[in-house]
């Protein structure tokens, strides 16, 4: 992650983490972080799972938009090609190399 964000490290953001603390109790102190509850945590997974669900549903739709205009190839199948040590091995041409990876 710290490669892709080109960062050695990342705040988080979001549920249960507020900068401008708890308002739970009137007598917490403010300098204090803001430590979420088990309810809001769950609430919050709940939510990013939803949001998770949502995103995954649109990056379908695009990829099935793209290999309908063929600007994507289709999905890969599961077969695997086998080692020298478990059996005979499959050999791909050189020509069909780069379709696949």
């Amino acid at each position: 992650m710290e490669r892709v964000l080109g960062h050695h490290s990342v705040r988080l953001g979001g549920c249960g983490r507020s900068p401008s603390g708890s308002t739970a109790t009137s007598d917490m102190d403010s300098s204090e972080p803001h430590h979420p509850t088990y309810d809001e945590l769950a609430e919050c997974l709940t939510s990013t799972q939803q949001q998770r669900f949502e995103v995954m549903q649109g990056l379908n739709k695009c990829r099935q938009v793209l290999r309908e205009h063929n600007l994507m190839p289709p999905p890969r199948s599961n077969t695997t090609v086998s080692d020298q040590n478990s059996g005979p091995m499959t050999h791909i041409p050189p020509t069909t190399y780069s379709a696949y990876f």
